[in-house]
């Protein structure tokens, strides 16, 4: 919060008495008051981006007392009374108290000056330095400052001085250790502030002015976990820093407990292997009557609300475009999924009206978008269907669909139609954010049963009422996650997170390898049967677009694929098994020719292209390693005790290459370009296979091989 007040010096001498305005003035030989406006005249301002903003409010006033230097005559000193600076804060970790001089809306002000009024009098008062830590006695001539003492004692108090435009921490109520100083908080603490200035010889009568700005933050909570938060609306809330603290807190697959406001209802969510946060109980938002959700506490719209409907029990999914809900059975036990131990609640059922907040709402002769909004809370929103959807992703970070479906806690809870459940304890359908195009009225759902669990299921028909699950993306994106937010998700070497390439939407295993940097640990999957358009805000590469090329067969030989990028996308999901025997497995990814690899700026057989590639395909901000020797590879290599070890930490499949229209020595040796030049035709490549690991490979650029980025 901001608060501001002038300042002024007015005279006290009855003869010369000065009344009105917020100025300081000096008379004759007598400079005498110092003074703020009136604390009714206050103008203040929220302020963010220091605020830990969940759970933090502040406010800032100043007391109605007046600022006074009395009988501050030319050549002497003298200090004010003392006004106090009111802090309010509900926030356990303190806040900071700043102040400023100047308004930079008034270029007469526009310093840290107390300037004489009087345009024919060029004479100032100069602010103390900000080191300066002096008694009045030491004050040069014209110089005024300021104290936050609470007594002033003219012998041993000593002052400073502020900045114009540039904070200075009056009072901090933490020390840069986080212990906390004298404030007590929550609640409402004070600060004195007191100025004292001195007069020169000869110091001209006039008035002077200038303005202070108060500012008060709440301080961050650096300690901020998962525990911290009481309600899923919550999360909405935190900032970047904040948010990568709670993740870093939550260990994957530990279950925690976080309310709901909107009902108060206590919810069991868990980070799981996609590196997202996942309700792991059916939603239960309903009840036998009618309520209304807002866009402060629902995934909907700025500004808008939905009346979320009664129950009702009959004529379940006669309608498309009316939303209905059914709470007949949301505290009745079901059992897991696939045959694991233990149940869950059915939770309510929604029709897919209802459960977009009665954003998708069309009859079956629609093929409609997306769904953008629903009921999960804010913050939180229905996850992505279909292949590549979020329910799909998610699968693919387990090893079986009993593993999966334990880790979601995935409940038979059936489905209501009619006036009637359905497939109760035998089938457990669950919506999805995406809609299917090519059948009107219908969106991919997740479909879990007591022996499979079909995460693309085509038969999501919009009239029936199925559970709601929800998801909160922490995912940062590759192309703007920092080092230092890595350096929070990964503090230790071994660690490992998720994050997700902006550019399709695939997600990746990022981990903290030995020598200190941050690696990819899959094989890049950016490409498909369309080409895509990348940009250099997306894309490591100084051109402002390049497309990468639709998955082909050709291209991928000695007549075109120096010259011409080419990539195959056939295998990208196949599994393969990790080089030099190690336990584990890793995806083909997407095989790229050099050119492909290097965004096409290395697709020439002459002189131009002798030079190391600086742009890649890699996300923004990540790059292809170097290759040969020295090289990032073998550093890496270089930190750990054999090429097992080294294999296994940067997770490199046998994933092989393509080439002449085939793919070649899968699950026996794979490639990984480098960003290293080797001639016109070939560049260096990292080559692993069943025994061992080569660094200093160079191959033809027509080679189809896979690619690894590194954090820059």
């Amino acid at each position: 919060m901001w608060a501001t007040k002038k300042t002024r010096l007015k005279s006290k001498n009855s003869k010369y008495l000065i009344t009105g305005g917020a100025k300081i003035i000096i008379l004759s030989f007598l400079i005498s008051t110092l003074r703020f406006m009136p604390a009714s005249a206050l103008t203040s301002q929220s302020t963010t981006g220091l605020q830990f903003s969940f759970n933090s409010s502040l406010s800032i006033s100043l007391s109605s007392s007046d600022l006074i230097i009395s009988h501050l005559t030319p050549g002497n000193y003298a200090s004010s009374n003392t006004i106090t600076v009111n802090v309010s804060t509900n926030n356990g970790h303190g806040y900071t108290l700043m102040a400023k001089v100047g308004d930079k809306n008034n270029p007469n002000l526009a310093n840290n000056n107390l300037v004489n009024t009087d345009n024919a009098i060029n004479n100032i008062f100069t602010s103390l330095a900000t080191s300066d830590n002096i008694i009045l006695s030491n004050f040069s001539d014209s110089k005024w400052g300021y104290t936050t003492a609470s007594t002033i004692d003219t012998s041993t108090t000593t002052y400073s001085g502020l900045l114009y435009g540039i904070d200075t921490i009056i009072n901090a109520t933490k020390t840069s250790a986080g212990i906390p100083m004298n404030n007590t908080y929550p609640g409402t603490n004070t600060t004195n502030f007191t100025i004292a200035a001195r007069a020169g010889d000869s110091q001209a009568s006039g008035e002077y002015t200038n303005v202070i700005n108060f500012r008060g933050v709440a301080n961050i909570n650096t300690d901020v976990t998962i525990n911290d938060l009481r309600y899923m609306q919550d999360i909405a809330k935190l900032d970047d820093i904040e948010r990568q603290l709670v993740l870093s807190s939550m260990v994957t697959g530990t279950s925690y407990q976080l309310q709901d406001s909107r009902d108060n209802t206590t919810y069991n969510i868990a980070k799981l292997k996609d590196g997202n946060i996942w309700l792991l109980d059916n939603l239960a938002l309903g009840s036998e009557n009618a309520m209304t959700l807002t866009s402060a506490d629902t995934n909907m719209a700025d500004d808008t609300t939905f009346a979320l409907p009664a129950s009702v029990s009959t004529g379940f999914g006669s309608s498309y475009t009316v939303a209905q809900i059914n709470t007949g059975s949301k505290n009745t036990d079901v059992i897991l999924a696939m045959g694991q131990n233990g149940t869950g609640k059915a939770g309510v059922r929604y029709n897919y009206c209802a459960a977009t907040a009665g954003t998708i709402c069309l009859d079956n002769t629609h093929v409609v978008d997306d769904a953008q909004y629903d009921i999960c809370p804010k913050g939180w929103r229905m996850p992505t269907g279909g292949t590549g959807g979020e329910y799909q992703i998610l699968r693919e970070q387990y090893s079986s669909d009993a593993e999966f479906a334990i880790g979601l806690r995935l409940l038979l809870s059936g489905e209501f139609s009619g006036s009637k459940n359905y497939y109760m304890n035998t089938d457990g359908p669950y919506w999805s954010s995406t809609s299917r195009r090519d059948l009107s009225g219908s969106n991919y759902r997740l479909l879990a049963q007591t022996s499979t669990i079909n995460t693309v299921d085509r038969n999501g028909g919009r009239r029936g009422g199925y559970a709601v699950r929800c998801i909160y993306d922490a995912t940062p994106d590759m192309q703007n996650v920092t080092t230092s937010e890595l350096a929070t998700l990964m503090p230790n070497v071994g660690d490992t997170a998720m994050l997700n390439d902006n550019r399709d939407g695939s997600v990746y295993s990022i981990g903290r390898l030995a020598d200190g940097k941050y690696w990819m640990l899959d094989n890049l999957a950016l490409g498909s049967t369309s080409a895509i358009t990348l940009t250099n805000a997306n894309t490591n590469m100084t051109a402002a677009s390049w497309t990468l090329p639709a998955s082909t067969t050709t291209g991928f030989d000695s007549s075109t694929g120096h010259t011409t990028a080419a990539i195959n996308a056939g295998s990208k999901s196949d599994i393969q098994p990790l080089a030099i025997g190690q336990s584990g497995t890793g995806k083909v990814g997407v095989y790229y020719n050099f050119c492909a690899a290097a965004a096409g700026t290395h697709c020439s057989t002459d002189s131009a292209s002798t030079n190391n590639v600086t742009s890649d395909i890699c996300p923004k901000g990540w790059r292809l390693p170097s290759g040969f020797a020295p090289n990032e590879f073998q550093a890496l290599r270089n930190q750990y005790s054999s090429d097992g070890a080294f294999a296994l930490a940067l997770r490199t499949p046998l994933s092989g290459h393509f080439y002449n229209g085939s793919d070649n020595y899968r699950g026996y040796a794979g490639n990984f370009w480098t960003s290293t030049y080797a001639s016109e035709t070939s560049a260096h490549d990292l080559y692993v296979y069943q025994q061992g690991i080569d660094f200093y490979f160079p191959d033809p650029s027509e080679y189809g091989y896979s690619v690894r980025c590194l954090k820059k």
